[in-house]
């Protein structure tokens, strides 16, 4: 079952589940495969940019204003799709978040926020999304990503910035369930 959600005029983000059958970067090219066809139709062909962003081939953001994100859990697959340039990231919920988040959050995040596996894993999301979306300026593992964690909760939507660009990002909840979370990023 494909689900999709409307970001705004500009945006929208699939989601679908997939099993991993043998082996896993086979089965996530099948699933990438399936879903960007049941979005553009079937004369496609996934290209990456130099910097490893994808686009379709004939439908690249040089003719249509067509920019992707691709993101994979173990579980599921996720398709953004907008006007401008997006990032988005699907994560399973993991206690494996707890034990690294030192290594993606700095003591500051840290200190703003409710330590619950959900919140954890919103900014792995956030941070996955903007290094999607900004490329290298980001910092390996998002070091230099600052998210406002005082407005992750319940809310839908918090803001985050690259630390020495001061180049700032809005950061939308697409879906939260018990199973994962699916975070999109762009700059404003």
């Amino acid at each position: 079952m494909i689900k999709r959600y409307k970001i705004s005029d500009e945006s929208e983000v699939f989601c679908m589940p997939f099993e991993q059958r043998g082996n896993k970067r086979e089965s996530e090219i099948n699933a990438e495969n399936a879903l960007l066809q049941h979005i553009f139709g079937k004369d496609i062909e996934l290209k990456h940019t130099d910097e490893g962003k994808p686009y379709i081939e004939n439908k690249n953001t040089d003719e249509n204003g067509v920019f992707l994100s691709i993101s994979h859990s173990r579980t599921h697959l996720a398709v953004a799709v907008s006007k401008k340039e997006i990032g988005v990231d699907i994560e399973n919920i993991s206690d494996r978040l707890q034990r690294v988040k030192d290594k993606y959050l700095s003591k500051k995040e840290q200190k703003g926020m409710t330590m619950t596996l959900e919140n954890l894993c919103k900014c792995w999301c956030a941070k996955e999304a903007i290094f999607k979306t900004a490329g290298k300026k980001a910092g390996y593992l998002g070091e230099e990503i600052e998210i406002f964690t005082d407005e992750i909760g319940e809310n839908c939507s918090f803001d985050a910035q690259i630390i020495p660009t001061k180049e700032k990002y809005k950061l939308t909840i697409v879906e939260q369930n018990e199973q994962y979370i699916i975070v999109v990023a762009w700059a404003y």
